[in-house]
């Protein structure tokens, strides 16, 4: 490990948020500074008013807050993409860059993986493209992909087992899908995310401990 930056990665209800917090906090106690964050970085609001601001929303017959003329407005997946990756410069700029430099670690709840794996899957974005316009990111250190059954995830969003339509043979499994090619690259690791949140956490920390070592 050369700089210090984990990204944790994964479908939603993989449990990165948990993860990623409970990494930090083991990292802390093993006598290294450490900063937690995630993406995307701007709240929602914020990177609506920009949208709105810059021109990007032209409804004039709309009333009320940006949120509600964004749900009335339909980016075009570029668009999307390219605010992904503006909303992540700010991330890299303001946050990731700058602590790496004083020498700390950075803990990252989703990276510019999530862009390539969710925008190529729902948008149907060249993944490569994707990759291009987020070269201005650091390579990570280690991608943490956590890989948690189609089952898992539906029991953890709805309390059930049973998937329903879209998750079994559709996006989110594409999604997982695209996860597992991205996870060929040799600074990923694949943890089982099934099990408990204690279970899965030792996992994490067994495949990110030895790395720490070489900081």
């Amino acid at each position: 490990m050369q700089q210090g930056l984990i990204v944790l990665e994964g479908i939603d209800a993989c449990g990165k948020t948990t993860q990623a917090a409970l990494l930090a906090g083991k990292i802390k106690a093993a006598g290294h500074e450490v900063v937690l964050t995630r993406e995307p970085f701007l709240d929602l609001p914020v990177l609506g008013s920009v949208i709105a601001g810059a021109g990007i929303i032209r409804d004039h017959h709309a009333h009320g807050d940006t949120l509600d003329s964004l749900k009335k407005y339909k980016l075009a997946p570029e668009t999307d993409a390219f605010l992904f990756a503006a909303d992540r410069s700010e991330h890299v700029s303001k946050v990731i860059k700058p602590v790496l430099a004083e020498g700390k670690i950075v803990v990252t709840d989703r990276y510019y993986p999530s862009s390539i794996a969710y925008q190529s899957t729902f948008d149907g974005l060249d993944a490569e493209w994707i990759r291009s316009m987020n070269r201005f990111a650091p390579e990570p250190d280690l991608v943490v992909f956590l890989k948690v059954s189609l089952e898992e995830a539906s029991l953890r969003r709805n309390g059930s087992r049973r998937l329903e339509r879209f998750e079994k043979g559709g996006k989110e499994e594409c999604i997982q899908s695209a996860y597992e090619e991205l996870a060929k690259a040799p600074n990923w690791v694949t943890i089982d995310a099934d099990g408990s949140v204690d279970d899965v956490a030792q996992r994490v920390w067994d495949a990110v401990e030895a790395g720490l070592k070489t900081l």
